[in-house]
């Protein structure tokens, strides 16, 4: 779920879902042309899966953070913060959906631009 503004005096709440009717009757309602429902493309259980497993290697791995925010299309997106990315983690998150998880490691080879 991502704010958007099309213009300055215009906010629109979109939404990623994977149940776009339920969503579009519970908030419709409310908000009329101010929602906009975008199908997700990832589940609940996917998102939680991947923050489990995470979690699960975190001392093995390095990690000690995890987020969630949206991308430009609203999708969920899992940030991990690790030391750094080890051959391990890296195999890990190539198996896991494009654009589901970003890791950002807070040490990189110098010579390497991390943005």
């Amino acid at each position: 779920m991502a704010v958007f503004r099309p213009d300055p005096n215009q906010a629109v709440l979109v939404v990623a879902a994977v149940d776009i009717v339920a969503v579009e009757a519970q908030l419709r309602p409310q908000l009329l042309d101010r929602l906009c429902v975008v199908p997700s493309r990832w589940s609940r259980e996917q998102l939680d899966g991947v923050t489990t497993q995470l979690w699960e290697r975190a001392r093995q791995w390095g990690v000690y953070g995890t987020g969630q925010s949206c991308d430009e299309q609203a999708q969920a997106v899992v940030h991990v913060k690790l030391e750094s990315v080890t051959d391990e983690i890296a195999s890990w998150a190539d198996t896991q959906p494009v654009g589901l998880v970003v890791l950002k490691p807070c040490l990189t080879p110098i010579g390497i631009d991390n943005h």
